[in-house]
């Protein structure tokens, strides 16, 4: 017979997304992090900046990564103040002029050798600032459609860039974003971040799906979405739920009844067009082959995804506009980098700027770590 808890739970979920097939679902997979198991995630250790150049050096540091009250925390640090595994004791602020970061030698292997991330020095003015962890589920746990429910909360701390992601374990018509990238969960740090006139803070999160047929050419801009809530991200927790079958895509958050994104929208089931796909749906493009003939409707995401887990800080990719100005302390402050400024040169702007933004972390206790309570994923029996 079901515990309590667990109908309580199951009733609970099946009043919040307001599906009416739950017993057709059984649960294949889930995390409650009452400890870091190591058969289900794989640590990045790499200063390779994330794809988007971004300011942080990943590595599997108790410090930064760790299991506390049933939750996993991913919580950054500065590098000046983290222990070196070679010495015992702090990097120190001489090791950013002038130390070696041999990726290797410190922490035993490098998961990443792009954009120099195994090797950096403190004379080529490239040692990342900061501290933080990035786990994924890669040939450990991936999975093709299903039902995924994650609770969770977002750091607190300027210029932080936490995410619960998506990529391909098998990446079947090649690299990103070919294969296509599913984001369920991005924020942004800041208490108070004005981009223009938009607010891009703590109360805001958006999801998205990337796909293309070449790096420059990534049509997410046509499956991302954003929802705002003055209950926020960062110091409340919230529920994540996403949904995906043959038909398509959706994406909730809390006690939605409707998916903040559906994709396609209406379904594939649903939609009078029954030859709708994503090649046809982007268009124009400037390539001229579909990657995705040999797919499914739903094709790039018709493969198996695993899961990611990270916290990164700042970045020239673009993520964060060059038109953001911090409002949450005395006195406010400009964006302190620019995404043109030159990588080395942003980093460094970035950190030289710290008087302004370390104390939001410093001030927020753990409450500057993504925490994630659980994960769970469903699929039809």
């Amino acid at each position: 017979m079901a515990s309590p808890l667990f109908l309580l739970l199951f009733l609970n979920l099946h009043l919040v997304l307001g599906f009416d097939d739950w017993d057709d679902f059984n649960m294949v997979w889930s995390d409650e992090f009452n400890t870091l198991d190591r058969n289900k995630w794989e640590h990045a250790i790499s200063a390779w900046g994330g794809g988007n150049n971004e300011f942080q050096l990943y590595t599997n540091e108790p410090t930064n990564s760790f299991v506390k009250d049933g939750k996993l925390f991913i919580k950054p640090t500065l590098l000046a103040e983290t222990r070196n595994p070679q010495t015992g004791q702090p990097y120190g602020q001489n090791f950013m002029q002038f130390g070696v970061l041999d990726v290797n030698a410190l922490y035993g292997t490098c998961t990443n050798t792009d954009n120099n991330g195994c090797y950096r020095t403190g004379a080529a003015g490239n040692i990342p600032p900061v501290m933080s962890a990035r786990l994924r589920t890669f040939q450990k746990f991936s999975f093709l459609h299903g039902r995924v429910v994650v609770r969770a909360k977002m750091p607190v701390g300027d210029w932080l860039w936490p995410a619960i992601w998506m990529l391909p374990e098998g990446s079947v018509y090649g690299g990103w974003p070919r294969s296509g990238e599913i984001d369920l969960i991005e924020t942004l740090g800041n208490r108070d971040l004005r981009c223009g006139s938009s607010s891009r803070s703590i109360d805001h999160m958006g999801c998205a799906m990337h796909w293309g047929p070449a790096w420059d050419e990534n049509h997410y801009y046509l499956t991302q979405r954003n929802k705002d809530d003055p209950v926020n991200y960062g110091d409340n927790f919230h529920t994540f739920f996403f949904d995906w079958n043959r038909n398509g895509l959706r994406f909730y958050v809390d006690n939605e009844n409707q998916p903040i994104m559906t994709i396609p929208n209406p379904q594939i089931d649903q939609n009078p067009n029954p030859n709708w796909n994503f090649w046809d749906y982007g268009k124009p493009w400037k390539a001229t082959v579909n990657p995705w003939a040999s797919g499914t409707q739903l094709a790039p995401f018709d493969q198996k995804f695993y899961f990611l887990l990270n916290v990164a800080v700042g970045g020239t990719g673009g993520y964060v506009p060059d038109n953001c100005v911090n409002r949450g302390g005395t006195p406010a402050y400009a964006k302190p980098w620019t995404n043109n400024q030159g990588y080395s040169s942003a980093m460094q702007s970035f950190y030289n700027n710290r008087a302004n933004w370390q104390w939001t972390w410093t001030s927020e206790g753990d409450n500057n770590a993504m925490q994630v309570d659980y994960i769970r994923v469903y699929q039809r029996k």
